[in-house]
């Protein structure tokens, strides 16, 4: 731990094992290095002390060595500094960051005025006249001996306590401990603070071993929708500073390194709802591919979180009306409140055709965007569309069913479109320009705009040690649920 000295700008490095003050030693009572030199006193004295840490962490070593460097004391000058936060460094950043410095910026966590320190590690800093101006007594145990400036801090001797969800066997999961990998010159580290479930492809994979096509295998990772803060950033990552916080396809866990598959979340985005940007791009792919025009009639089939969201941009698209189908009371009263304009329980109605078509203007809806992922409902979905119409399969729809293709398909035109979001393409092209990260940029400013709203979708935030009996819920009775989040900080 790091702390300053009352009334003067001086920091001693403790051991986080315990608070004996013999095991500290501090600048304000370091060994002047020139004849005459004072101990203690001015900014200038500090500047020909050296730092002696005995037995002391590496990251305590690399803070106390880099405060007194030339940078850091360009960055403070004559301001007062209070404690120091090793947040980032512990978890591999190389950044200090220091409350109340000229260089101000906002802590990501607790808001507070912080000034972001680059640490140096290619050599030991110098004066202008070729003095050093900090130097590290190793520890005579090699094990704990510090790391000097000189080299590169390695993440390897920066210890992380990183936890992730894993599945071990069919229906069995449990939290583990990992160790991150090492993060690569175009990726990101990032430690979350929500992951988000997906309800329908993550829940078949827990009970089922994986999808219908692969093989099962285990142990193996699951989630693919995650949000938290930037501690560490690749040299080719551009645009993406640490503390800033972003939106990705990570797996459950604590921390996650992500290469390419993130965007930086604006502000006035919710760390939950961010958690939700990959499930809100699987619902805007179904509706590039649907393509309802202003005016057209929408029918969504199953009111679950990706069908809530497809009917959220329908409306926004201009559809009306737009018809919300489920068979849960609860989904049904939550997208009458989000903006569906008719809501059809099939256990409340004889025929579900002919209670859509009363609210059309011609014999069926313009499109329907199939989201319960059931193969058993698309004899159903096939005949609500108009002659002509559409249906997207938004869900994954795994396994078989059996329809009468000649007059449900064939001698009435209904077009069958498949929407798989891993296909939306990585680049722009000059026919078709919105490629995933010009979608999930779209959805981070919906949100922002309050045109997207997430969070009153959320129905349980969990504990991730409580995964066990949460993916069970969601295996079982799965309509008690829409938005269900791991909150991780």
């Amino acid at each position: 731990m790091l702390r300053q000295h009352d009334g003067e700008r001086s920091f001693s490095a403790r051991r986080t094992a315990g608070d004996d003050p013999r095991r500290q030693t501090s600048l304000h009572n370091a060994r002047p290095r020139r004849r005459g030199m004072p101990a203690g006193g001015d900014g200038k004295a500090k500047s020909s002390m050296r730092v002696g840490l005995r037995r002391c962490c590496p990251t305590a070593c690399a803070f106390s060595a880099s405060l007194v460097c030339r940078q850091l004391s360009n960055a403070i000058r004559t301001s007062p500094v209070g404690r120091a936060t090793p947040y980032f460094l512990r978890r591999g950043c190389g950044i200090v960051y220091v409350p109340h410095c000229r260089q101000k910026q906002p802590h990501p966590r607790h808001g507070r005025t912080l000034a972001r320190i680059h640490l140096r590690g290619s050599r030991l800093p110098r004066f202008n006249r070729g003095k050093r101006i900090a130097r590290i007594r190793h520890a005579p145990s090699p094990a704990q001996r510090p790391t000097p400036l000189h080299q590169p801090l390695l993440r390897a001797e920066i210890t992380m306590k990183a936890q992730q969800l894993i599945c071990t066997d069919i229906r069995r999961i449990e939290l583990a401990d990992f160790e991150p990998p090492r993060v690569p010159d175009h990726g990101i580290l990032v430690q979350n603070d929500y992951t988000a479930v997906s309800v329908g492809t993550e829940i078949y994979g827990y009970a089922h071993g994986g999808e219908p096509s692969s093989a099962i295998t285990f142990p193996r990772s699951t989630g693919y929708c995650n949000t938290g803060v930037v501690l560490e950033v690749g040299k080719d990552v551009q645009g993406i500073q640490p503390g800033d916080r972003i939106a990705g396809q990570g797996n459950h866990a604590s921390h996650a390194v992500l290469i390419g598959n993130f965007r930086k979340a604006p502000t006035g985005v919710s760390p939950q709802s961010a958690a939700f940007m990959v499930m809100c791009a699987i619902a805007l792919h179904g509706h590039r591919v649907g393509r309802p025009e202003l005016g057209e009639t929408v029918a969504i089939t199953g009111m679950g979180i990706v069908g809530q969201l497809a009917a959220t941009f329908a409306r926004l698209a201009g559809a009306l009306p737009v018809i919300a189908i489920d068979l849960d009371d609860f989904r049904l009263d939550k997208a009458k409140d989000r903006g569906a304009d008719i809501c059809i329980n099939p256990n409340t109605v004889g025929d579900v055709a002919a209670a859509v078509r009363h609210h059309c203007v011609g014999d069926g809806v313009d499109l329907v965007v199939e989201a319960t992922g059931i193969p058993a409902v698309y004899p159903m979905a096939l005949t609500l569309p108009r002659l002509g119409g559409r249906l997207v399969a938004l869900g994954s729809p795994r396994g078989t069913v059996e329809v009468s293709f000649l007059p449900e398909v064939h001698q009435r035109e209904i077009a069958i479109l498949g929407a798989h979001q891993p296909k939306t393409p990585d680049d722009n092209h000059i026919y078709y320009p919105w490629s995933k990260t010009r979608d999930r940029d779209l959805v981070l400013r919906l949100m922002a705009a309050g045109k997207l709203p997430i969070e009153d979708l959320i129905t349980h935030v969990a504990n991730p040690a409580d995964c066990q009996p949460t993916y069970d819920m969601l295996a079982d009775n799965p309509q008690e649920a829409l938005g269900v989040v791991f909150e991780w900080a």
